[in-house]
């Protein structure tokens, strides 16, 4: 599975701090923004020979929110179809409709870099959160 993630967040200083939470840990994750789904969708289509492995995005974005790139991932017939998406927010109403609608898991902010690294073991199997 590729180590690469799509951060998905319209805040920069959101966007900033998963990738510090990342970087504690010596691994060879490569991250790749986006401002909000539409922009996620293009780089999805744009990176296909060099596919991500896991998409992190938050739900409240302007143009395409999370759940409608949740939307146009799951029903889409491309590559990325079955790429688990994972959603970060502050708004923890909005967890059951993600898992309803077929996202894979949802994270609180403010994100522990335990929980983030947790996540990734569980896609990555890497055992992270013991390097920490």
């Amino acid at each position: 599975m590729s180590k690469r993630i799509l951060i998905v967040d319209d805040r920069e200083e959101n966007r900033k701090r998963i990738e510090r939470k990342l970087s504690i840990i010596e691994n060879d994750y490569e991250t790749t923004f986006s401002t909000d789904g539409l922009d996620a969708i293009k780089k999805l289509n744009e990176f296909e020979k060099n596919p991500f492995g896991l998409i992190l995005t938050d739900i409240q974005m302007d143009k395409l929110d999370g759940f409608g790139l949740l939307s146009e991932i799951k029903k889409s017939d491309k590559w990325y179809s079955d790429l688990p998406v994972i959603a970060v927010s502050d708004n923890p109403d909005y967890e059951t409709r993600w898992y309803r609608e077929g996202g894979i898991n949802f994270m609180k902010r403010p994100l522990s870099t335990q929980v983030l690294l947790a996540i990734l073991d569980r896609f990555y199997n890497q055992k992270l959160i013991n390097r920490i």
